[in-house]
């Protein structure tokens, strides 16, 4: 049985300004072509392409790099190839401080570092005691630092203090990347070098530009140092010199890719015009991506059952309700006025009705797949059935709505005369 609604979610994890132009070809020229060939078999294609997607509101919660990573274990769990798309220039990009920092290993660190340096670390992370175990986390950016010239400075001396101090420090792989890793390797990481089968699912797309310059005016295309002694917040872009232990890390990086995904590296050349790069690899990048692309998810459709119409409809419905309850929080006065209407309906003859009521956007669905949730997880012996309007194509028509819910019953219970008691809930 499939264990999704068939949905192919490819993460595309790349440096931001340096390869606008190769994100934007691919949305515009690869990307609506996979959705309409998904499409004809009956499928869905969504592309993740978060340096688009990632609110301000996340980025001044320091949550940039967690939504990232969530959403690549989500693209991964569709268990559906492919799944994760890189793409690299000659920039190996931005360096977040940790989001969050295992407290022991946190209390560590602090006894290590000088006294200002522990006094810029406690300012802006806080302890957290509900995480367990318990973490440090770095705290949200408000007043002048909502400004990312402001912020900039900060976090890099965030993250040189970490860096240094977490140095011969007993971390795992996972653990040292979000000390050194910049952003973009640790996606990749999460997405391409720490899962199996990576071959199966995962490919890569080098951009060189030749007569890149390792000034000011390259500063959007690699990485660069500010100039020795410039520290202000109006000095802080003036650079003059490449910042060679960046480039080395990114060499590493497209190393170790060459050797885990050998036959999944495409590798483009462009000249730089003096503001930019040139475009002409565009064309063919653009068609490498639909073709390898196309042929894995045709291969994909191949080994996917043939799923009976009432069974796929259940799992879509299932997949649905699963993900609307996955981050559910709250609301626990109400779920246990339905928790225990589901217990009294047990024994009522009478099958009233449960109605859940609520304005557009204030969470019904989510809470009523809490509830189904809840209540498979308390009766493990009974038939949980179903339906969210909407989530489907059956589901938005009454008749054919009523119909699929009917069938599943049916089949369940062995055909229609079998005594059954039943609860229903309605949003």
């Amino acid at each position: 049985m499939v264990k999704t609604a068939k949905t192919f979610r490819v993460f595309v994890s790349s440096t931001f300004n340096d390869l606008i132009e190769e994100r934007n070809a691919l949305q515009r020229d690869v990307f609506p072509r996979l959705r309409q060939l998904c499409q004809e078999h009956g499928c869905r294609f969504q592309a993740i392409d978060l340096r688009w997607g990632v609110r301000k509101e996340a980025a001044l919660d320091q949550q940039t790099v967690k939504i990232c990573t969530e959403e690549i274990e989500r693209c991964q769990h569709t268990e559906l190839k492919p799944n994760f798309v890189v793409l690299l220039g000659d920039r190996y990009g931005w360096l977040p401080a940790p989001y969050e920092i295992k407290a022991t290993l946190f209390e560590d660190i602090l006894s290590s570092v000088s006294p200002s340096e522990r006094a810029l670390l406690s300012q802006w992370y806080r302890r957290d005691d509900n995480a367990v175990p318990a973490v440090f986390c770095l705290q949200t950016r408000t007043g002048v630092f909502v400004d990312d010239k402001m912020w900039e400075p900060v976090e890099g001396q965030l993250h040189s203090i970490l860096e240094t101090a977490a140095k011969g420090m007993p971390l795992n792989d996972a653990e040292r990347l979000d000390f050194y890793g910049s952003a973009t390797e640790q996606e990749i990481y999460h997405g391409a070098l720490n899962v199996p089968d990576a071959g199966e699912h995962v490919f890569c797309l080098f951009r060189t530009i030749e007569g890149l310059p390792h000034d000011e005016s390259g500063t959007d295309f690699t990485d660069v140092k500010p100039k020795e002694g410039v520290d202000t917040v109006d000095t802080v872009d003036t650079v003059d010199t490449v910042d060679k232990e960046a480039q080395e890390r990114l060499s590493a990086l497209k190393a170790q890719l060459r050797e885990k995904l050998s036959g999944n590296i495409y590798e483009y050349g462009a000249a730089w015009t003096g503001t930019g790069s040139t475009s002409d690899h565009l064309a063919q990048l653009c068609e490498d991506v639909y073709a390898r692309l196309s042929r894995t998810i045709q291969q994909e459709i191949k080994k996917l059952k043939v799923l009976d119409p009432v069974d796929q409809e259940v799992n879509s419905h299932q997949t649905f309700g699963t993900e609307r309850a996955a981050f559910f929080t709250g609301r626990e006065g109400i779920l246990q006025e339905i928790d225990a209407y589901v217990e009294t309906n047990e024994n009522d003859e009478n099958g009233h009705v449960l109605a859940i009521h609520g304005s557009p956007g204030s969470g019904k669905t989510a809470l009523m797949a809490e509830a189904a949730q809840r209540a498979v997880e308390r009766y493990p012996e009974a038939v949980v059935a179903v339906r969210f309007v909407g989530a489907t194509a059956p589901s938005t028509n009454v008749r054919s709505l009523l119909e699929f819910l009917c069938k599943e019953i049916e089949r369940r219970f062995g055909g229609m005369n079998h005594p059954c008691q039943t609860s229903t809930i309605r949003s």
